[in-house]
């Protein structure tokens, strides 16, 4: 029976759990590894995240707002790196990943109750709520700011391409100079990717470079200019 696609949501912020078919964490080392990942996922896709839980023997929880990207994208990229870096036989999680929406600042606080736990640990985002800050996710504090937004439908080309031409005329460039110039090309790839919903693909297409070139340009510490 084929897989049934998982149904987008109008609300960007999202509550995640994601459940491991056996045991997430063997010791600590495993749960800095998937704290790396999940800073690396952040960099790479620029979600905001208002509470983490790495604290769960075969489990973890997220509170994101992906801006406008869909949850399956950053879940997928986080799952099968943790995957790839335990190196287990078999799946390593049970199914796809379950996740509820949050349309207002009352079941965000809630929610975010809920899933942390009162204790002082670097796996746990309640330190940043406590007296002691450690060097976790970057996680948002300050409620009163956040905008409950409707996720984008993801771009095609011909979108892609019309967005290609506003943001070089808002960085007073040209397509073909975008082309040429690969710095420049890369800063563009990479906001594409921030605030847009695009895909891979799509933004291969775009450029004339392969999906697995546009990750590796995503994955690089953008340069200051």
């Amino acid at each position: 029976m084929a897989r049934v696609a998982r149904k987008n949501d109008s609300c960007s912020i999202q509550s995640v759990t994601q459940r491991s078919k056996q045991s997430l964490f063997q010791n600590d080392k495993d749960r800095d590894a998937l704290l790396a990942i999940l800073k690396q996922a952040q960099r790479k896709f620029n979600f905001t995240c208002y509470a983490y839980c790495l604290l769960d023997d075969h489990a973890f929880h997220l509170i994101l707002d992906t801006h406008g990207l869909n949850i399956s994208t950053v879940l997928q990229s986080i799952s099968v790196a943790y995957a790839k870096y335990r190196g287990v036989k078999g799946k390593m999680f049970a199914g796809r990943f379950v996740s509820r929406s949050l349309h207002n600042a009352e079941e965000l606080k809630a929610e975010i109750a809920t899933i942390q736990k009162k204790v002082e640990s670097p796996y746990n985002s309640y330190c940043f709520r406590d007296v002691t800050k450690v060097d976790g996710l970057n996680v948002q504090l300050d409620l009163s700011q956040t905008i409950y937004s409707e996720v984008s439908a993801p771009m095609d080309i011909d979108q892609a391409r019309d967005r290609l031409k506003q943001w070089a005329e808002e960085n007073q460039c040209d397509c073909d100079g975008l082309v040429k110039d690969k710095q420049l090309r890369n800063r563009c790839i990479r906001s594409f990717r921030k605030t847009n919903n695009i895909s891979l693909k799509i933004l291969g297409e775009l450029f004339s470079i392969s999906e697995s070139s546009v990750s590796k340009i995503i994955s690089e510490p953008e340069q200051s200019s």
